[in-house]
């Protein structure tokens, strides 16, 4: 059998150099592969610049596999066609100038109704460090199947608790309808996010998030987050903060969404869709998000179904980034909203998108806080004349 992954791409090229001269980075592509070991690195010759200055790229990408006894590896894409005509596959240890391969070619007997499986493992910019300690990893470990197995059923449950946190998991009479529901709520998930910990949010993110959008309410409500219980719900840290009076602390509350897991937003060859989303940190997962404005709320609005309470936050969210023209911003990040240089002679530029075909994502949300929380519905249609803070704040959101 032969298996593995072709076209490679090394650690470091950007992508406006893909798109527009990818021949010149082949021509900078070095690949090379471990006899010991098996391990695949991809890698640059040096970085693609036209400066007249030394610079070496440090990092590389790698590929490894495990549970093929006596396997060949080839880095060459001929290997395909010498493995078709029954050839041996040709193992070179070094490919220079070209688009590199992890090509496995191994030979095993199976009985009726047996299995053998293997692993092929792909990671990004490993540098010199970290490949030594792999490579040394490899050579030692005779467990690394069954470690790799127990991860692998670890992340598979952690995924399946992602999903029927936004009620992704049914049961029905016809089984196609139950998985495609289930795929639906993991692709909804993957782009827009879903909340960490139902309508819980941590006190000390809370924190950070206050300390990264305005410092000035952060130091004056210093001790007022100290305060905070290590989680709490967020209709209880809506409350707190209308308790303050302070008008800006309640509205950076209620932008405030403790949303994780997202990955990506709309086409990544427009400009305004090119995110960096950070899903870990040293001590815990990020709780951050990146979105183009129209697909994120898409994104929220599904959500929301599953999570009713944190729609007065999604509905500041969308409505403190409107202007009173009717523009909304191209992208909506956890640290605020970011604005298009608009470039005159591109048809396809803006400022942003124009607001007409976005209200009704607003409505959409509004109709569902209706349905979800008649009560409040009931007394923020009374506008001022309520004393209740959340909905007096809830009326000037919907008014601005």
């Amino acid at each position: 059998m032969l298996d593995g992954v072709r076209n490679l791409l090394p650690f470091g090229a950007p992508l406006s150099l893909y798109q527009h001269s990818s021949s010149l980075v082949d021509a900078y592509k070095r690949s090379e592969v471990d006899e010991w070991t098996g391990l695949g690195m991809f890698s640059l010759t040096s970085v693609i610049s036209d400066r007249a200055e030394a610079a070496e790229m440090l990092r590389a990408n790698t590929v490894w596999g495990f549970g093929l006894a006596g396997a060949r590896v080839s880095l060459s894409a001929s290997a395909v066609d010498a493995f078709r005509r029954g050839e041996d596959v040709p193992a070179a240890p070094r490919l220079n100038g070209e688009r590199g391969n992890y090509l496995v070619q191994a030979s095993f007997a199976l009985e009726a109704g047996a299995s053998h499986g293997w692993h092929l493992a792909l990671d990004a910019g490993r540098g010199h460090v970290e490949a030594a300690a792999l490579r040394s990893r490899l050579l030692r470990s005779h467990e690394l199947g069954a470690e790799l197995e127990a991860q692998i059923a670890d992340a598979s449950e952690n995924l399946r608790r992602n999903v029927a946190s936004a009620d992704g998991l049914q049961r029905t009479g016809d089984a196609q309808t139950s998985v495609h529901h289930l795929a639906n709520v993991l692709f909804n998930n993957m782009r827009g996010g879903v909340f960490a910990k139902h309508h819980l949010l941590p006190s000390a993110d809370f924190a950070d998030f206050l300390r990264t959008r305005n410092t000035a309410v952060a130091e004056r409500h210093a001790a007022w987050l100290d305060a905070l219980p290590a989680e709490l719900a967020f209709e209880d840290l809506l409350a707190r903060a209308a308790a303050t009076g302070d008008p800006s602390l309640e509205r950076l509350a209620h932008e405030y969404l403790p949303i994780h897991f997202g990955r990506r937003h709309g086409d990544p060859s427009r400009p305004w869709n090119r995110f960096t989303i950070h899903v870990r940190q040293p001590t815990a997962r990020a709780l951050r998000y990146e979105g183009n404005w129209r697909d994120i709320f898409q994104n929220w609005e599904a959500l929301s179904a599953s999570f009713p309470a944190f729609l007065p936050g999604i509905v500041a969210k969308f409505v403190n980034a409107s202007t009173p023209d009717g523009f909304n911003p191209y992208r909506i990040t956890r640290d605020g909203i970011d604005w298009e240089v608009e470039e005159p002679g591109d048809p396809w530029s803006n400022i942003g998108y124009w607001g007409d075909h976005q209200v009704i994502y607003l409505l959409k949300f509004l109709e569902r806080m209706r349905d979800t929380t008649p009560a409040r519905s009931r007394a923020c249609s009374r506008g001022r004349s309520s004393r209740t803070p959340r909905c007096r704040t809830a009326s000037r959101r919907s008014r601005r």
